[in-house]
């Protein structure tokens, strides 16, 4: 792994939850879906075009949530990026 890289930051993070074996793997898996985001569009890997990281995962799982229990919610992005 490149120093510096988003994958040796995931690996970092992981090691002391889940374990250095578990972690290696969790990254393989993140590394494979880039390659395949990679073959698939045929567009350079960049962190711009990364799978959406823990934040985004966690919108849509709280946006599914209150769907589920019949709330209609509508997203929309902010004008100041979320800053005031």
């Amino acid at each position: 792994m490149q120093n510096g890289s988003i994958f040796q930051a995931r690996f970092q993070r992981l090691v002391p939850r889940i374990g250095r074996r578990a972690a290696i793997v969790a990254v393989a898996h993140a590394m494979l879906i880039a390659v395949y985001q990679v073959l698939q569009t045929g567009q350079p890997y960049s962190k711009d075009t990364a799978p959406p990281n823990q934040k985004h995962r966690l919108v849509r799982h709280h946006f599914r949530c209150l769907q589920k229990l019949g709330m209609k919610v509508v997203m929309e992005p902010t004008d100041g990026g979320g800053q005031p």
